[in-house]
């Protein structure tokens, strides 16, 4: 599975602010599995940009998926 929203902000990651200084931060851009809203006809996922922070961006764009697998490979 994805990683969640929660996660994310457990490990360190702030909404809005750069953080490169927690063990997600890999300068990727990656969604999460936690939807952020509606608008505008569009549905929303949050996200981490390459600087490690957190926004929400519409499912339309082409961005990177990383399992939470990535984290603890078997």
């Amino acid at each position: 599975g994805l990683l969640s929203y929660d996660e994310v902000v457990y490990a360190g990651g702030y909404y809005g602010q750069s953080n490169s200084n927690y063990y997600l931060y890999n300068n990727t851009y990656f969604w999460t599995m936690s939807p952020a809203g509606f608008a505008s006809g569009n549905s929303n996922v949050w996200n981490v940009n390459t600087t490690g922070n957190i926004n929400n961006n519409n499912v339309n764009n082409t961005n990177c998926l990383r399992p939470d697998s990535w984290l603890f490979p078997v």
